[in-house]
């Protein structure tokens, strides 16, 4: 491909300069996160890929639990 290097440069320099304006306020939400004082609650209706995966998750973690426990797997 021809300008291969200055296309991934390009490239590689609007990810950093899209990730650097998020990582101040990442970092503050993380370190509010590890509060205890921080409220846990639902995922909100838009976050249903991340709900359908922590649901596969705890199925994979019973799954291989040594405890004997019956698991129903959801496909």
């Amino acid at each position: 491909m021809p300008r291969f290097n200055q296309t991934l440069d390009f490239a590689v320099r609007g990810v950093e300069y899209f990730n650097n304006q998020d990582l101040p306020t990442n970092t503050a939400v993380q370190r509010g996160l590890s509060s205890r004082y921080a409220p846990r609650g639902r995922y909100s209706w838009q976050e249903g890929v991340l709900a359908s995966f922590n649901s596969w998750l705890i199925d994979r973690y019973r799954i291989t639990d040594e405890t004997d426990i019956p698991v129903r797997v959801r496909r």
